[in-house]
């Protein structure tokens, strides 16, 4: 429930940034009080709902549990075995699934259909940024080269992802303008992220071709 509310913040921010570059006659009618009206809106409403689960028996119970897990950790069998080969091992598993889910982005024809692809290889750039972490202690300098690279492409792909959702909203509010100005300025709006998201993407395809320590693992 934290992404709603995330998302509304990012997206928010994004817009009234975009709209204050604009030059004064291409933006026709209160646009920013528009933007500003919708996503706040949407921020309150996810503020609730994040409220209500805190509240929740669910997340007390969660914490609960995080409490003995830390007082108790339950180990399994890897735990027994050096680290240095386990580790290796999960970075090789999370590292091979990326690699998978790019390729699947790659050979993906629709546009639509490969920006959910590229959203998932922005959390799986994610988890193995976080086992590389975890292996810092024991690869030292090559598991940290990891993380930068993991962590690289984890941006460009976020930054691809709020594209998408960002002309998603776009296109909305550029069908039914009412008040809140005119739809060419949602049109260019809306135009301006495309090229976001490609040179979002380009620059996810070059962080990509030279991956840093991705080799030899």
């Amino acid at each position: 429930v934290l992404g709603a509310a995330r998302d509304a913040q990012v997206m928010r921010h994004r817009l009234q940034a975009l709209v204050a570059a604009q030059p004064g006659e291409l933006v026709r009618g209160p646009v920013s009080a528009r933007i500003d009206a919708e996503l706040l809106g949407r921020y309150d409403d996810a503020l609730a709902v994040i409220r209500t689960e805190l509240d929740a028996g669910r997340y007390a119970g969660l914490i609960q549990d995080l409490g003995g897990l830390a007082a108790e950790p339950q180990f399994t069998g890897p735990a027994g075995k050096p680290a240095r080969k386990v580790g290796r091992r999960l970075i090789r598993r999370d590292l091979r699934r990326l690699r998978n889910r790019v390729r699947e982005a790659k050979r993906e024809p629709d546009d639509a259909r490969r920006a959910e692809v590229f959203h998932e290889a922005r959390k799986d750039a994610k988890r193995l940024r976080y086992a590389a972490e975890a292996y810092v202690p024991v690869a030292g300098p090559r598991a940290a080269a990891m993380v930068a690279a993991a962590e690289s492409v984890q941006k460009a792909l976020g930054e691809h992802q709020d594209s998408v959702v960002t002309r998603q909203m776009l296109a909305r509010l550029g069908a039914r303008p009412g008040r809140g100005g005119s739809g060419f300025t949602y049109g260019r709006l809306h135009a301006l992220e495309e090229q976001q998201a490609r040179a979002a993407e380009k620059d996810f395809r070059r962080l990509w071709k030279g991956f840093a320590g991705a080799h030899g693992w």
